[in-house]
């Protein structure tokens, strides 16, 4: 690494700065709640499709078949209509008449709208033969936060994260408002589908630059607590999106537009959201970082150490500092941070597969998509309490390993009593094992974070993010393994992956309880010994 000299600079480590300042005091409190608004609003986003392309009753009446007002279809008994074929012709006695002819595909259909007035189900035919479109704009939702999960870590380093966070908004009011822009007719599914990346973009970004935020505002005591309450917002606005569908917005372009337009708020937090003093040291922006600092002191009603007269400032001395660059490489350069890297990588797969997994299986619980999707988002409420009691107490390591481990056997413990048709016992291991996902799901983005030195942390987090958005990509295809093979085959594998993931992060990686954020390489790296060294000033200072 270069050394530079550099003349009364001052306030150089951020955790020493908050400890005259105060750690997590009104002003750091503040910014985290305006900070969960784009959390809350990049769930909503995620799970909007849930209702906006819910599958209604429906039936094949044919290009050119009139029905008879009230009538409906698919609760006909006499066989004539079906979801996928066209309607059989009837003889007089009103009974279907013999045919050799095999069915013929649909085109036509007629939806059921007693529950939702209107879906892009119903607008884009997305059933029978056509019934990939839905899980293509699934896909391609996905695709969008994969694509923004690379590129919000690394642009965030380069340019800062408000900017990154800003830019992230834009693409969520975009995606949620194009359906209004063009007509609901299957020649326009491509354009759909465009949306659902758009939104998919800028989902992943708001909410990694929140939660990013959240923990560089704030000292070493306080990260794990915001860390994981940053994750409320996240199921809140996940039930958010099921209440709002539930009260009476069942038009799924009014629901999109009705939920997104929140997003041109928030772009006004340009204005007085300030960019992450963490960030602003490792840019060498001291400028910009006092007045931060200045900005969180006198909000937090505390004064600065003799009104920022502090030895580094008034002193004309020589202070050596530690000018270290790191990039997306260090981390492939250092064993170390590579076995890290691909631990946390396997594990954020298996935590977004499991969980995206469990969601799309929980239509089998009852008959009442609200009661499901109820259920299942609220048993993320208790998880995350758990980790906010529970982490500093176990650690991070022994938490994170431990869900995995408790979501391994549950599900395996559900795949084995669906074959004794105990559907009561499926619900209840299950959720449990949901309760271990959204555990782990709490715990790993802070432990992530903690991991990796300053100048890659959010291109660390990003990219275990991308790989996160390929398992969250898979997890239709290992649900629908459940009809083409055997029904608990997705639970027995979501089960084995996520014991596999809950041995690798007790038996490689180190505990990062009450050790203060990495700023270089050699500090993560430090994280395996059992007492990580000073940081580069303070020892600096001490030689003085």
């Amino acid at each position: 690494s270069l050394l530079q000299e550099t003349v009364g600079m001052g306030y150089r480590d951020y955790d020493q700065v908050l400890q005259d300042i105060g750690e997590c005091g009104l002003w750091q409190t503040s910014l985290f709640l305006l900070l969960c608004l784009p959390a809350a609003l990049s769930s909503i986003s995620i799970f909007i499709f849930t209702f906006a392309a819910s599958t209604p009753a429906h039936a094949c009446v044919g290009p050119s078949h009139s029905l008879p007002t009230n009538y409906t279809p698919w609760n006909d008994g006499t066989g004539q209509y079906t979801s996928c074929s066209q309607p059989s012709p009837m003889d007089q006695a009103g009974h279907e008449e013999a045919s050799n002819s095999s069915a013929v595909p649909c085109s036509v259909w007629v939806f059921d709208d007693s529950i939702f007035s209107s879906t892009a189900v119903e607008d884009f035919s997305m059933v029978c033969q056509n019934s990939w479109r839905k899980s293509m704009a699934q896909t391609a939702n996905m695709a969008g936060m994969l694509v923004g999960s690379l590129l919000c870590g690394v642009v965030s380093d380069k340019v800062g994260r408000k900017p990154t966070l800003m830019l992230s908004l834009a693409p969520l009011l975009l995606g949620g408002c194009l359906p209004l822009s063009f007509p609901s007719s299957p020649d326009y599914y491509p354009l759909l589908v465009l949306a659902r990346f758009i939104s998919g973009f800028g989902a992943v970004g708001a909410f990694i630059m929140s939660l990013c935020l959240s923990l560089e505002y704030v000292g070493a005591s306080y990260r794990v607590m915001l860390g994981i309450l940053i994750q409320v917002p996240f199921s809140l606005g996940g039930l958010l999106v099921g209440f709002v569908s539930w009260a009476g917005v069942r038009d799924w372009k009014l629901l999109m537009f009705s939920l997104s337009i929140p997003n041109l708020f928030i772009l006004s937090y340009w204005c007085f959201l300030p960019e992450s003093p963490r960030w602003l040291l490792v840019q060498k922006d001291q400028e910009e970082y006092e007045k931060v600092i200045k900005m969180a002191a006198r909000i937090n009603r505390k004064p600065l150490p003799n009104k920022i007269a502090s030895p580094l400032l008034n002193n004309p001395i020589k202070i050596k500092v530690l000018d270290e660059k790191s990039s997306t490489l260090d981390i492939f350069r250092s064993g170390i941070l590579m076995r890290r890297s691909l631990v946390m990588i396997f594990n954020w797969m298996v935590v977004f597969l499991c969980y995206f997994g469990i969601t799309m299986t929980s239509s089998s619980f009852s008959n009442d998509m609200y009661l499901n999707y109820t259920l299942v988002f609220l048993v993320d409420l208790p998880s995350q309490l758990f980790c906010l009691l529970y982490l500093d107490k176990f650690g991070r390591k022994v938490l994170f390993g431990g869900s995995q481990l408790l979501a391994g056997v549950t599900f395996l413990a559900a795949g084995a009593v669906i074959m004794w048709e105990q559907q009561g016992a499926e619900v209840i291991l299950t959720l449990i094992g949901k309760f271990g996902v959204a555990s782990s799901l709490a715990v790993m983005f802070v432990y992530t974070a903690e991991l990796f030195p300053t100048s890659m942390r959010n291109t660390a987090v990003g990219t275990c993010s991308l790989f996160a958005r390929i398992g969250g990509m898979l997890a239709p295809q290992v649900v629908s393994l459940g009809s083409l093979w055997f029904a608990s085959l997705p639970l027995v594998i979501m089960g084995v992956l996520s014991l596999l993931g809950g041995i690798t992060i007790l038996a490689l990686l180190p505990e990062t309880l009450g050790k203060p954020l990495p700023d270089t390489c050699r500090d993560a790296e430090d994280l395996e010994k059992h007492q990580r060294r000073n940081t580069a000033e303070q020892k600096l200072i001490e030689n003085q």
